[in-house]
């Protein structure tokens, strides 16, 4: 059985927050406990910068989070699923990724996109931004 252990509340719990407007919570990062159990690892409202310094060279993590874009008439809020795969992370690791994406959509189900990035300078605010407003609907 490859499926990953997404039962942890605190994972449930931050998506709600994430996606809450009256919540100031704007992202959360999900790692590994043990091989098989995903657990909320941190979250926070202090935006990309915050959350990607959560995220190591050694590590994989799916990470989600709420981007405010602003045009001329609208502020609207998106939401974008991250995969992290760190390019030291175990080769084990990485392969079980590709499986365990299915698993945490079961929890993280609701995104405007979904990027994977093993570089940090790729989540930085504005490329975030950038992506988010390729994707307009």
């Amino acid at each position: 059985n490859t499926m990953a252990d997404v039962t942890d509340p605190n994972i449930a719990e931050a998506y709600k927050a994430v996606r809450n407007d009256a919540d100031e919570t704007n992202w959360l990062v999900v790692g590994y406990e043990t091989n098989k159990k995903l657990v909320l690892q941190a979250k926070g409202s202090g935006g990309m910068d915050e959350l990607v310094s959560n995220l190591k060279e050694d590590s994989c993590n799916f990470a989600y989070t709420k981007v405010v874009s602003k045009d001329e008439e609208t502020t609207r809020a998106k939401f974008v699923f991250i995969t992290w795969i760190g390019e030291n992370a175990s080769v084990m690791r990485k392969g079980n990724m590709s499986v365990h994406v299915a698993n945490i959509k079961s929890v993280i189900r609701d995104y405007t996109l979904e990027l994977k990035a093993s570089e940090k300078s790729d989540l930085s605010d504005d490329a975030i931004l950038s992506a988010v407003k390729k994707v307009n609907y």
